[in-house]
């Protein structure tokens, strides 16, 4: 529940992060003492938030779980449904437009990019 909890929140941008002080914030690795205490405190915001939702937000969040604990109840059956309907179309698709994704072909270069920048600027 924590994590459906820190990803609707994530999603819906109720918890607002100081800006990166780099000219390329999205490049920032910094490793910092003031970085790793974040982690505490924004849990602890994250802990801590639902305590002062409005009766929409609990909406909101009461959904989106709802909609993740059916998904995850279905899930072996949508498995099926989609195996059984394979077709070349969908299996390229999940060749060249999704996997490259998830293996780290796109992903990829923009970090490589960003840690190049960022040694460039320093």
């Amino acid at each position: 529940m924590f994590i459906l909890l820190t990803v609707y929140l994530g999603l819906f941008g109720t918890l607002h992060s100081q800006p990166a002080k780099s000219s390329y914030p999205f490049c920032d690795t910094s490793l910092s003492f003031k970085y790793i205490k974040s982690y505490a405190t924004d849990t602890w915001k994250v802990a801590k938030s639902p305590t002062k939702w409005k009766s929409k937000q609990w909406i909101y969040a009461i959904g989106f779980t709802g909609v993740v604990v059916g998904l995850v109840q279905f899930d072996d059956d949508i498995r099926t449904f989609f195996q059984k309907n394979r077709s070349p179309l969908t299996d390229n698709l999940a060749r060249y437009v999704f996997d490259p994704y998830g293996y780290g072909l796109y992903s990829m270069p923009v970090l490589e990019e960003c840690l190049y920048l960022r040694d460039k600027h320093d």
